[in-house]
C-alpha cells in the first residue's frame, strides 16, 4: 500500500513473502535494505528510519511508482511493474 500512495518503506520481514516485497522495495529504490528480526535493534531500526526520511531518492522514485500503479488497471500488470528484473 506505500507504493501506491507513493511513500518510501522500511520493510522488518519475518514470515512468507515479507522476504521477496523487502528485497523488491531495496533493489526498487523505495527504502533502505531491510532488517530482518533477527537482526533488528534499536540502533539499526533508528538509523533506518533516518536513512528512510533523509534519503531524497527513496521519495522520488515512491512518487514515481505511485504514478505507474495508478495508470494500472489489474493486479497482474502491478505485479509486473513491481518484479521486473527480479531473479
Amino acid at each position: 500500500m506505500a507504493a501506491k500512495y507513493g511513500c518510501p518503506s522500511l520493510i522488518i520481514p519475518h514470515a512468507v513473502d515479507q522476504f521477496m516485497w523487502a528485497r523488491i522495495v531495496e533493489e526498487k529504490g523505495l527504502g533502505p535494505k531491510a532488517i530482518t528480526m533477527k537482526r533488528l535493534s534499536e540502533e539499526k531500526l533508528a538509523n533506518a528510519l533516518e536513512d528512510l526520511y533523509n534519503v531524497g531518492h527513496y521519495k522520488k522514485t515512491a512518487a514515481a511508482v505511485a504514478g505507474m500503479i495508478s495508470a494500472e488497471s489489474d493486479a497482474e500488470t502491478l505485479y509486473a511493474v513491481l518484479t521486473a528484473g527480479i531473479d
